[in-house]
């Protein structure tokens, strides 16, 4: 999915968490049962696959995301 605003507020909220995989390589949106999205991104550590989240949005720009 591209990551655009209108495709970040377009996410279904479901009853559980689930995962959408963004153009950025390595970036997911982890989106809530509360309609919260949160930007993560997916590395591994060895072979341990792990995450880091680097903001939400809105409240975090997508240019912002981007940069970081």
């Amino acid at each position: 999915m591209k990551m655009t605003a209108a495709g970040l507020k377009g996410l279904e909220i479901r009853d559980k968490r689930y995962d959408v995989g963004l153009d950025e390589r390595g970036l997911w949106a982890r989106v809530y049962p509360s309609g919260r999205v949160a930007i993560q991104y997916l590395y591994l550590a060895g072979a341990i696959r792990r995450r880091i989240t680097i903001g939400h949005y809105p409240e975090m720009s997508i240019e912002a995301i981007r940069r970081t």
